[in-house]
């Protein structure tokens, strides 16, 4: 995708290049300076978060497709669009060596993890399983418009996964064990600390298990009551698509111990 994205921008540097006067004013060259801007927001930021994070220059970056963009609204100088196009083939480049030096060691190794656990939950729990592989597949996409599904199918997985290895009667006949406050039935963060304790764990064990699962539901709770602004829909999907990256990667590792892998 990065790739592709420096073979756009050259095609618009060259093109501007040739163009006459010192303004730009054809229509032609306006759109495709907003198309190869529209291709960098809805094709390659996702896959750049996705793999790298929210890198410290990301901002500037995107500032700098805006201000690209704002030109072509208007009759603007040739000069400041090359200018900006300086700009952005520096910091690209610079990005796609950061990408294919660290973002694919890390994606082979996101794959991995998912496909062990996708295995594993399929032998012990198929619903769980199911709903990993969704969301999986949801942060796969590029061009998603919510992630809030995303979110409630990772929460289903662990769901499934505790409730398999502690019922609710099992957990309730545990010595000591109490409802939490205006609660019928075990929440998650009981039933993660009885099987760490049944299966011999000790409290700093169980503590921080109970801690990681109290992380995710509190997050998960955030990101399903989100409001999407209008004005600020793309940003805000963004962070909604980074929360849940999050929820997941403590959510694989809480897996890796409940299911006794490695």
């Amino acid at each position: 995708m990065i790739d592709e994205l420096i073979k756009k921008i050259d095609e618009l540097e060259a093109t501007i290049k040739k163009a006459s006067g010192v303004n730009i004013n054809r229509e032609k060259l306006k759109k495709m300076t907003i198309d190869t801007g529209s291709f960098y927001f809805k094709n390659c930021r996702l896959e750049m978060i996705k793999s790298l994070g929210e890198f410290e220059k990301l901002k500037f970056f995107d500032d700098s497709w805006q201000d690209l963009i704002r030109l072509a609204h208007g009759n603007n100088r040739q000069a400041s669009y090359l200018a900006i196009i300086r700009k952005l083939k520096g910091f690209v480049k610079e990005l796609s060596i950061k990408y294919h030096s660290i973002a694919q060691p890390q994606k082979e190794r996101t794959v991995l993890v998912d496909r062990v656990l996708v295995e594993t939950l399929e032998g012990i729990t198929p619903s769980a399983a199911q709903s990993y592989k969704q969301a999986v597949a949801d942060l796969d996409q590029n061009n998603r418009l919510s992630f809030r599904g995303t979110a409630c199918d990772l929460r289903e997985t662990l769901r499934d996964v505790l409730d398999h290895f502690a019922p609710d009667k099992d957990v309730m006949n545990d010595p000591g064990f109490e409802l939490e406050k205006d609660q019928k039935k075990p929440t998650m963060k009981q039933k993660v600390v009885f099987i760490f304790k049944s299966r011999g764990k000790g409290e700093r064990a169980q503590r921080l298990a109970y801690k990681s699962v109290e992380f995710i539901e509190k997050l998960i709770g955030e990101i399903t009551r989100s409001f999407y602004d209008r004005a600020s829909i793309s940003t805000h999907i963004q962070t909604t698509r980074t929360e849940v990256i999050q929820v997941k990667r403590y959510l694989d590792a809480i897996l890796f111990d409940l299911l006794a892998i490695g």
